[in-house]
């Protein structure tokens, strides 16, 4: 026995040696062992067999991948779990059907169109890097002193893709070698789906996917909910074309983060190079499909149509494609591992604030909370004279009005209000033409009136935004318009709320191309300059991201951030504060204050849980304000949204009467006359901003529902409230919450 025994000893050594089996710490007084797939048979074919080696470690993860095949599992060496490229029991799946089987055995999915086929295609084609690359062969491994890099020649399209996995400290990351792309001369590729199953959940694991679809969004695994696959554009959908009929209000993904939570593990990617032309595909499990995964598409293209003879009989589409993001270097996601109290979405939202702090300057503003109000200056609308038709201004508020208006708020007991001030200046609330001055409209009071409005705000605590819209227009130049494909200029306008048509006969308006704003946002600061104004509110300019397909001035949204990042670190360095409106991460990270910031989700039939991440990422650095209440569809729900996640309320006002919108475009700000909110307002406020006070400057720590419609959050500084969004009351550990309202508790500080 003892020699049979030595025997074992000494080819134990022997394998070791050879890295058959590597032998490091996985937990205290246990050996790492090389892993292995699940359900290889003797049947199983060569192609699907998964073969591990050691590659690359350092103090926090260890790669393993597979040699032939581009496959790679991660192992957190703090405590041992193992994360697989694609699912590990794979091969097990009985349940998962159709094209999204070849997927789940695959580390990337091109989707691409025949150029022949461009005409008349009605979709684009998919193929799976299992289908189109492993079962022929084709995956091409390289070791580097970190990682892998793989390419993947797609011998159907004669497509050859690189791909580099590597290692990093505690971070992984894949990065598609965009500028390395060797396309085939039949196809066009229009996306890449990187690592589609990278962590994925399967039926019998329990845990969620968080989706920052606005405020946020959770989908519970295995939720049996069928459904189409979840895909949206980060940052939102391109403004070149739109449909002339659309029922749908969705929200818009602000963060370019997503993550699975599983119990005590958490995977979480950062789309860090190519966010502006990536989307978001989630998948839940039910009874076609065995798991449950989130992960990000490179969006390089797009196929878009054109109706010709619309009214005719000869009713056709044409399509055509649009351009290759010349230039683009590569598009990376990097990825970091969460275990234990921080394996959930508010430690998520701690690492991605961290990455804003490390990688993008986000700092924390100074600002002091504050009741924030939109204050409407004036509107053009259509009048005759003579049979002439023509367009005047009409004031809403005046300067002087608005001083009245702070001044009764002041007197109702409300402090310290951050004001917005929107249409002071150009053609009122919407341009006609890009504003080229900051000029006050004599209409209102003119360049004196609105300085002493200035001046009143700053000795009373408060702060005057002067608010711009540097993208839109409704007439000029059509050189430094967006045009699609199809070199027509994008034109969009209101929708009549009940049927979500297109209002007619009112003129649309047109986006400037993304080559052109750095150009317009610095004459515009030389302007601002010369009037003394420092505090500045960009009301567009950072909650689009949008392409320029038309035959001049073509812009990839590729690089669409990084123009508004350059735009506005050139204000910042110029001392101004800078307020935003539903601010994309890119620009957030440069507000003082981000008005209206997410506070629903889009409603997916696929989500589970609407939860406030987008605030748990920002809050006690960028102040932010709810939607504004005198708009919210349910404005005490509204209200508990700035209670559970520590913002500021907002209200629209104008001091006329709403009966001048009547017959006008602006008919949505109906009921905004300030007479009609200010008691109750009032009194909310001074109740919430005792509170606000004491809460504003600090991260939240802690956020989880608590019952069906009753959410806890903790703040740093150990304040707790909970909310309850209940028509009844409920009891929490004793304590009676009424319905719509809210409690809060002091804690010790963390």
């Amino acid at each position: 026995m003892k020699l049979l025994i030595k025997v074992l000893c000494c080819l134990l050594t022997v394998i070791t040696a050879f890295s058959v089996i590597t032998v490091t710490a996985k937990a205290p007084e246990t050996l790492d062992i090389v892993p292995e797939i699940m359900g290889v048979t003797d049947e199983t074919e060569d192609t699907y067999l998964i073969k591990y080696e050691k590659i690359t470690e350092n103090d926090n993860l260890i790669l393993y991948a597979d040699t032939k095949r581009g496959h790679f599992a991660l192992k957190n060496k703090a405590t041992g779990y193992l994360w697989y490229s694609t699912p590990n029991d794979v091969l097990t799946d009985e349940t998962t059907i159709g094209l999204e089987k070849w997927n789940t055995h695959s580390q990337i999915v091109v989707e691409y169109v025949y150029k022949e086929d461009v005409l008349s295609a009605s979709g684009v084609n998919t193929l799976s890097s299992q289908l189109g690359v492993v079962e022929s062969g084709n995956a091409e491994v390289k070791k580097s002193d970190n990682g892998i890099r793989v390419d993947y020649f797609f011998q159907e399209i004669d497509t050859l893709i690189p791909v580099e996995y590597f290692i990093d400290g505690d971070e992984f990351s894949a990065s598609i070698k965009l500028s390395e792309i060797k396309e085939g001369k039949e196809i066009y590729i229009t996306a890449i789906n990187l690592l589609p199953y990278f962590g994925a959940g399967n039926s019998n694991e329990s845990g969620k996917l968080l989706i920052p679809d606005g405020s946020g969004a959770l989908i519970d695994f295995n939720n049996g909910i069928e459904t189409s696959v979840y895909r949206k554009m980060i940052y939102g959908d391109n403004v070149d074309s739109v449909a002339d009929v659309d029922n749908t209000k969705s929200e818009v993904i602000r963060m370019p983060v997503f993550a699975v939570i599983k119990e005590n593990n958490t995977l979480m990617g950062v789309i860090t190079k190519g966010d502006s032309s990536a989307s978001i595909r989630a998948v839940n499990g039910n009874d076609s499909r065995k798991y449950n995964c989130v992960s990000s598409i490179c969006e390089l293209r797009s196929l878009q149509k054109m109706v010709m003879f619309k009214n005719s009989s000869n009713r056709r589409e044409i399509g055509s494609i649009t351009k290759w993001p010349e230039n683009a270097d590569c598009f990376e996601v990097t990825y970091k591992f969460l275990d234990g109290d921080n394996a959930n979405y508010v430690g998520v939202a701690k690492e991605y604030r961290n990455y804003l702090i490390e990688e993008k300057g986000l700092t924390k503003s100074e600002t002091t909370p504050s009741f924030s109000l939109d204050i409407y200056g004036a509107i053009d609308v259509e009048a005759t004279f003579l049979g002439v038709q023509y367009s005047k201004l009409k004031s809403l508020t005046t300067f002087s009005q608005a001083e009245e208006i702070l001044d009764e708020l002041k007197a109702e007991g409300v402090e310290n209000v951050s004001v917005r001030y929107l249409g002071w200046s150009n053609y009122g609330l919407l341009n006609k033409k890009l504003p080229k001055k900051a000029k006050a409209l004599s209409k209102l009071g003119g360049n004196s009136g609105f300085k002493e409005l200035l001046d009143y705000t700053a000795e009373n605590d408060g702060i005057l935004y002067a608010d711009v819209d540097l993208l839109r227009f409704r007439s000029g130049s059509k050189k430094t318009v967006v045009k699609n494909i199809f070199n027509e200029v994008a034109k969009h306008t209101e929708r009549l709320r009940s049927v979500y048509a297109m209002k007619l006969n009112i003129d649309p308006f047109m986006y400037l191309s993304p080559d052109k704003i750095s150009e317009v946002s610095d004459n515009y600061l030389k302007s601002l300059k010369k009037q003394g104004i420092t505090d500045i509110s960009f009301s567009t300019l950072g909650s689009y991201c949008y392409s320029n397909n038309g035959k001049k001035n073509t812009f990839h949204r590729y690089f669409f951030a990084l123009e508004i990042e350059k735009t506005l670190k050139n204000y910042k360095d110029n001392d101004f504060n800078i307020a935003l409106d539903d601010a994309n991460a890119y620009a957030a990270v440069y507000a003082d204050r981000i008005y209206n910031t997410p506070v629903l989700t889009s409603g997916c039939s696929i989500f589970d849980e609407e939860i406030p991440f987008y605030q748990i990422v920002l809050h006690g650095y960028t102040a932010m304000t709810v939607e504004s209440t005198t708009a919210a569809q349910e404005y005490k729900v509204n209200i508990l949204k700035a209670v559970e996640s520590g913002s500021e309320l907002l209200y629209s006002a104008m001091y006329e009467d709403s009966s001048v919108l009547t017959n006008t475009r602006y008919d949505l700000y109906y009921s905004t006359n300030y007479k009609l909110w200010i008691d109750e307002a009032s009194e909310i406020a001074v109740r919430y901003y005792d509170l606000l006070r004491k809460i504003h400057d600090k991260e939240i720590v802690s956020h989880r529902t608590l019952q069906e419609n009753v959410c806890e959050t903790v703040f740093q500084n150990g304040i707790k409230v909970i909310v309850n969004y209940n028509e009844d009351a409920v009891t929490i550990n004793g304590k009676t919450i009424e319905g719509l309202n809210y409690i809060t508790e002091e804690g010790a500080e963390e």
